[in-house]
């Protein structure tokens, strides 16, 4: 049962991916697209913000004291810690756009921190490390290296500056 489950599964992503390669033929849908995926991606980390803040989400209205973690408008925090994987690695390859200006590059690494600092706080240790292999295929891909390794400079950075998000990412990679 689960062999055919996880073999339909894979297809069904397969198909949906070759759907989604169909559609997408010019510069336009794509930057749409793009625009979509930026726009849905700072709401749910600006939910999964305030959702760390207040105890509940305003899209759902999910209690943080459900699960004891964040999951914005998701069921749990798996699945929004997968999405938020993702879009943020999304987000670093869109930073080495040489099309884009400054401002809007410097909008998009603001975006790429916010989802980053909501995977973390996820304490999904499966999504953290699949983002960090994404993170580390990603660097042998690209050819510009310095900014690759800015963008995990800056991370890591972040990571040791946030005495909270130090003792969440231990307790998530110690304790489970």
């Amino acid at each position: 049962k689960s062999l055919k489950a996880l073999f339909f599964k894979w297809f069904e992503f397969m198909l949906l991916l070759m759907i989604i390669k169909e559609s997408i033929n010019s510069q336009r849908i794509l930057r749409n697209v793009l625009m979509v995926i930026l726009f849905t991606a700072g709401v749910q980390a600006c939910d999964g913000i305030f959702q760390q803040l207040t105890g509940d989400d305003f899209i759902r209205g999910n209690l943080l004291a459900t699960t004891g973690v964040m999951t914005a408008s998701f069921k749990n925090q798996n699945s929004y810690s997968s999405y938020l994987a993702v879009v943020t690695l999304i987000f670093i390859s869109l930073i080495l756009m040489p099309d884009l200006t400054k401002k809007d590059k410097l909008c998009v690494f603001f975006l790429a921190l916010l989802c980053g600092t909501c995977l973390l706080l996820t304490r999904c240790r499966g999504a953290i490390f699949g983002f960090f292999a994404g993170l580390v295929l990603f660097l042998f891909l690209t050819r510009n290296y310095r900014i690759t390794a800015a963008c995990v400079l800056v991370f890591f950075i972040a990571v040791l500056l946030i005495r909270p998000l130090q003792d969440k990412i231990l307790s998530t990679l110690l304790y489970g």
